[in-house]
């Protein structure tokens, strides 16, 4: 049985709005970050709105938060890749150059007599 779209849109968003600090709190607990959880809410929503209701999702509420737990591991998962790859930014702070500061190089060519 097809759902007609403007009913689905309607039940989605309404799932949305009495669920959305559940869905949050789903998404804090695997990225302990409530800003980037307010993300993946936003891309759950952008996500969900995209399936057509021709699909017939039986349990809504508990596709939501399938989608939410997966974009949240997908998130975490990538932080994670990037850490390891690239490194944290503080430790970019320490690295020593080879080379002195383009001011001491100019500072040392003038010689003073």
């Amino acid at each position: 049985m097809m759902v007609p779209v403007e009913k689905w849109t309607q039940e989605l968003n309404t799932l949305f709005i009495i669920n959305r600090m559940q869905l949050r709190r789903a998404a804090y607990k695997i990225l302990g970050d409530w800003d980037i959880s307010d993300d993946i809410i936003q891309d759950a929503y952008i996500k969900v709105t995209e399936v057509s209701a021709a699909q017939n999702i039986s349990q809504p509420l508990a596709y939501l938060f399938r989608v939410v737990r997966n974009l949240a591991i997908d998130h975490y998962r990538r932080g994670v890749f990037e850490t390891e790859l690239f490194g944290t930014e503080e430790e970019g702070l320490y690295v020593q150059t080879l080379t002195e500061l383009p001011e001491a190089n100019v500072k040392n060519r003038f010689i003073w007599y």
